[in-house]
């Protein structure tokens, strides 16, 4: 049997096909390398699984991933006749395209491989697609301006105002502009009365 080569799982490189490896160790569950035999004619349902599946592996490399076509989940090479390639590259471009990325074929090797030939495309989401949460926390006395302060921040008038102790939403005026903002509500503690 011949050597294994390990891609880097969870890394933001590349799978490196290129090497003589017979075999890739199993995919596993975390990173951003995935690993699939073939993407051909998926159902709705199954796309939809699939898209779902590259958003994860995209959030696991920040931002980028890498697809292994024509390499079975236990890192077996099997490769994928010119039609299958073909079919399996549309597939992962439209789904590319439900997650806001690009898609460039790195690499392909027919070397060892039984069948046609293995794939590694690369995936890199668009940098103003990528999103940011941003928490504030805002802390001050009763009456000292905190809502209008996040809401001027988060859009201005309309904003909506989520106040979290009690889950309710305040909105500042009739129609929503905004975006929805969350904010802590502040607890004051008071000092006790009497000698000072």
């Amino acid at each position: 049997m011949g050597a294994r080569r390990t891609p880097p799982h969870g890394s933001h490189g590349s799978a490196d096909i290129s090497h003589d490896a017979d075999s890739y160790p199993q995919e596993v569950e975390v990173g951003n390398v995935e690993y699939k035999l073939k993407l051909v004619s998926p159902t709705p349902a199954r796309f939809q699984q699939l898209v779902t599946q590259l958003a994860y592996r995209l959030a696991e490399g920040r931002g980028r991933a890498v697809y292994l076509l024509g390499v079975e989940d236990d890192g077996a090479l099997h490769g994928l006749c010119p039609r299958d390639m073909s079919a399996s590259l549309g597939t992962l471009r439209r789904m590319c395209g439900h997650v806001s990325a690009r898609m460039v074929v790195a690499a392909q090797r027919t070397k060892g491989v039984p069948t046609g030939r293995i794939a590694e495309v690369r995936i890199e989401q668009f940098a103003e697609c990528a999103q940011v949460e941003v928490r504030i926390a805002v802390l001050g006395s009763a009456q000292a301006g905190k809502s209008s302060v996040v809401g001027v921040l988060a859009g201005g008038p309309g904003a909506l105002l989520w106040q979290h102790r009690t889950l309710r939403c305040a909105q500042q005026s009739a129609t929503h502009t905004g975006p929805v903002v969350g904010q802590a509500r502040s607890t004051t503690a008071r000092a006790p009365r009497g000698r000072s």
